[in-house]
C-alpha cells in the first residue's frame, strides 16, 4: 500500500523545532526547509516565537501574515497544555503550568520504581473534572526518561475505578491503553516529547491531561 505523504506545515515545522518529531519527520522537513529560501523564513518565524532568544530573521524578510500565524499557532500549542517539564541537567523541573493545575513538587520522596532508594527529583500534579479528580505522579529516571503514576483520586460513585481506562498517546499515536486496576495505573520509560492521557468510560470520555517532557 502506498504511504500517505508526509505534509509539512507550521505544527510540523514546531515539532521539529522541540525535538518531537520521528527521525523519518525530522528528516522530511530537513528536505523541506532546504529546498527554498521560503521554507527556511517560516522555520526561522517559528523558532522565533517558540523561542524568543534565539536570532530573528530581518522583519522585511518574513511576511506580516506569516509572524501573525506562528503566532497563533504557538499560543493553541501552549493553552494547550496542562503542564511543562523539564530533565535539563538530570533534574525534573516545572516550566509552566496550566491555572487549573496543582502542583505538589517532591524533592526528596521514594522513588516508585525501587523501592527503599530516593527519587531527587518528583513531582504529583492533579487535575479535577466533572466527575473525576486525577493525581499523576512524575519521576525522573535515568538516561533522559520519566516514569507515570496515573491514580483517579476522587470519583463518582456510578464510575467503578476498574471500568475506568487511561490511554497515553503522543503526537497523535496511541502507545499504551489499559484499565485502571484499584484506580491506578504506570507508564514507564517515556522520553522527552509531548504526551496526551485520556481518561475513558466506555467510550464517554471523562478527562484528559496534556503534558510536555523537555530536554
Amino acid at each position: 500500500m502506498k504511504q500517505k505523504a508526509f505534509c509539512c506545515g507550521d505544527i510540523e515545522l514546531a515539532g521539529y523545532l522541540d525535538g518531537r518529531l520521528s527521525p523519518e519527520e525530522q528528516e522530511a522537513v530537513e528536505r523541506h526547509i532546504s529546498s527554498r529560501i521560503e521554507n527556511r523564513e517560516r522555520l526561522d518565524v517559528i523558532r522565533q516565537v517558540l523561542h524568543p532568544k534565539d536570532s530573528m530573521p530581518e522583519a522585511s524578510s518574513v511576511p506580516a501574515q506569516a509572524i501573525d500565524k506562528a503566532i497563533r499557532l504557538c499560543q493553541r500549542e501552549r493553552d494547550a497544555l496542562d503542564i511543562v517539564f523539564s530533565l535539563a541537567d538530570d533534574v525534573l523541573r516545572i516550566v509552566r503550568t496550566a491555572q487549573d493545575i496543582v502542583v505538589a513538587p517532591f524533592p526528596l520522596t521514594p522513588a516508585f520504581r525501587a523501592p527503599g532508594a530516593l527519587a531527587s527529583s518528583m513531582a504529583i500534579i492533579t487535575k479535577k473534572f466533572d466527575e473525576i479528580a486525577v493525581d499523576v505522579a512524575v519521576e525522573r529516571l535515568s538516561h533522559a526518561r520519566c516514569g507515570l503514576i496515573l491514580t483517579v483520586s476522587e470519583l463518582d460513585a456510578s464510575l467503578p475505578a476498574r471500568t475506568l481506562r487511561a490511554e497515553l498517546s503522543s503526537v497523535g499515536r496511541e502507545i499504551a491503553s489499559c484499565l485502571l486496576e484499584h484506580g491506578k495505573t504506570v507508564f514507564e520509560d517515556l522520553k522527552p516529547g509531548r504526551y496526551d492521557i485520556t481518561l475513558k468510560h466506555q467510550a464517554s470520555l471523562l478527562g484528559r491531561v496534556a503534558l510536555k517532557i523537555e530536554k
